[in-house]
């Protein structure tokens, strides 16, 4: 019999062929098991970016009037971009969320944030909160736009 570099008890119980094969699957198994809970876990944060997604296109649409932006000229350009905003939010959350994560529609999720948050640092507003507003969405659904892009899995 062949001696092998275990030690201890288990030097005894790997001498057999039978035990052998049986203790490297289950270290395989092991192995699967840890690299599966790993995938669902960097997985799971695809649902909560689009959720997030989601969220904000309603929060945009909904905020315009919650934070009751003037009626003005300055003050309705800010209400149409983001009401603009808000739409393309919600259709592009919707679309990657129920029909399938396309890249098109991240995309197009991404540069309606940007264009938000470049509004906000660069466009007159009439109040502060609106400004504050248009940049927190927009960084926002940037970094829900990157974590979709990231933890996107092919569907089927």
């Amino acid at each position: 019999m062949r001696q092998h570099a275990t030690s201890g008890r288990d030097r005894f119980l790997l001498q057999e062929p039978g035990v052998r094969a049986e203790a490297r699957g289950a270290t395989e198994r092991a192995r699967r098991a840890r690299a599966s809970s790993a995938r669902v876990l960097e997985a799971s944060w695809y649902p909560v970016a689009t959720l997030l997604l989601l969220t904000l296109g309603v929060w945009s649409f909904l905020g315009a009037f919650i934070l009751g932006y003037p009626y003005t000229v300055i003050g309705q350009d800010s209400v149409l971009r983001v009401l603009g905003a808000a739409i393309v939010l919600m259709v592009c959350g919707l679309w990657i969320r129920h029909v399938a994560c396309s890249a098109v529609a991240v995309i197009v999720a991404g540069l309606a944030g940007a264009a938000l948050l470049w509004s906000a640092l660069e466009l007159p507003h009439e109040t502060s909160r609106i400004r504050v507003n248009e940049g927190i969405i927009g960084a926002l659904v940037l970094i829900a736009c990157v974590v979709i892009a990231a933890t996107a899995r092919p569907r089927g």
